[in-house]
């Protein structure tokens, strides 16, 4: 979290960790040689390279989801009036296992 620069820690918050590690990349000096170039200690890189890492990979797997959008279900003409009270709309998902959603308007 912290590193050092003339003897003064630095405290850096993630998107200044994200800063330090994108310049290490485009710097081509391994960890080490920037790490003394920039003053900071190379086990923050090494810990902040992970950090975000797994920050990164929690933030995609949380994004996925098992929703699935079929967009707006309109009537057309499959779709039989009731008994004169308007169009029915029927959907029944049958996710596996057993486990089946019906769902009726009209």
């Amino acid at each position: 979290m912290a590193s050092r620069a003339s003897g003064i820690r630095i405290r850096r918050n993630q998107s200044q960790w994200r800063e330090v590690l994108s310049r290490w990349e485009r710097s081509g000096l391994s960890v080490a040689a920037f790490c003394e170039r920039e003053g900071i200690g190379a086990a923050s890189v090494y810990r902040w390279r992970g950090l975000l890492a797994d920050s990164e990979r929690s933030a995609v797997s949380s994004c996925k989801s098992p929703f699935v959008d079929f967009g707006v279900v309109e009537a057309s003409a499959a779709l039989a009036p009731i008994s004169g009270a308007g169009l029915h709309t029927e959907i029944r998902l049958d996710l596996g296992g057993g486990l089946v959603i019906h769902v009726v308007r009209g």
